[in-house]
């Protein structure tokens, strides 16, 4: 976690924590994604993955392209 890393650089004590809430897409092939998202901590994990879609992929590449510009200027 970014704000973890940043304190120790600061040489302060981290505190802030992952809950394991959060999403992610999954590529599935033949044009389409899907998202999977949930509590990744809970036990067993409390998920839910979505019907794959063009849509979704097509926001799969809109992401990354944002992060991508963001963090590299690329």
């Amino acid at each position: 976690m970014a704000a973890r890393i940043a304190a120790a650089f600061r040489g302060a004590n981290p505190s802030a924590r992952f809950d394991g809430t959060g999403a992610c897409f999954l590529e599935m092939g033949g044009g389409e994604a899907s998202t999977i998202r949930g509590d990744f901590y809970a036990d067993p994990p409390a998920v839910e993955l979505t019907i794959p879609s063009q849509a979704q992929l097509e926001e799969k590449v809109r992401f990354e392209r944002e992060r991508l510009q963001r963090w590299f200027g690329a």
